[in-house]
């Protein structure tokens, strides 16, 4: 049902988009200046990633970070700056959780099916799990280094690369390409949902292979 919600919710805003001109505005020469200032700014990245990381660490939602990354910096990029951000974000947060839960003397939970690294795969990949909560709650499994950051880097790349290709497809229908940026967004839209799906069919599919792996 949330997938279904999150589909009808982008729908909506790119018709709200389509309607009020956004995929064929002709005057973009704002646009354009306000990107390529951010550009071709000093030390750019190394802010948008910094900011990134620091926001989502604290919980801030990752979805519009990504899409900004996506505007700003385009495709290629975009993808490379928001991934290196996720990453970081998720390794502070997963960091701090962990120093926290050892001061209190916080017991593991005897959950031994929710600490592998498909588990934590499968809950990064659908993107209506929140980021954050996934962090905080990975340490609260006691979940290790090389699995969580593992699972991380794998299971954020979907939604990354999809959102971002997304934002900078909108961004190119904003300075005038017509109806493509819109048919290409709601292809990506399609995609990310099919993409969510994935882990739930390879359970079913395999069963026997849904421990933990530490």
């Amino acid at each position: 049902m949330s997938l279904v919600c999150l589909a009808g919710a982008v729908g909506i805003a790119l018709m709200v988009a389509a309607r009020t001109g956004l995929f064929a505005a002709h005057d973009r020469d704002a646009l354009l200046i306000f990107i390529t200032r951010v550009r071709t700014s000093q030390h750019s990245m190394l802010l948008f990633v910094s900011c990134y990381a620091l926001a989502a660490s604290v919980g801030v939602p990752v979805t519009p970070l990504t899409l900004a990354g996506g505007v700003i910096f385009g495709p290629s990029l975009g993808i490379l700056l928001n991934w290196i951000s996720d990453m970081l974000a998720a390794s502070l947060a997963f960091a701090g959780a962990r120093l926290l839960l050892a001061r209190k003397g916080h017991v593991t939970p005897p959950a031994a099916e929710a600490r592998g690294f498909m588990p934590l795969l499968r809950l990064r990949v659908i993107p209506v799990v929140p980021f954050s909560a996934l962090n905080v709650g990975s340490a609260f499994y006691d979940l290790k280094w090389p699995v969580f950051l593992g699972a991380t880097a794998l299971g954020v790349l979907p939604s990354t690369i999809v959102y971002t290709f997304s934002a900078g497809q909108l961004v190119s229908g904003v300075v005038g390409a017509g109806r493509r940026p819109m048919i290409i967004a709601i292809a990506s839209g399609v995609v990310i949902i099919c993409l969510s799906l994935v882990p739930y069919f390879l359970k079913r599919s395999h069963p026997s292979h849904t421990g933990s792996i530490e």
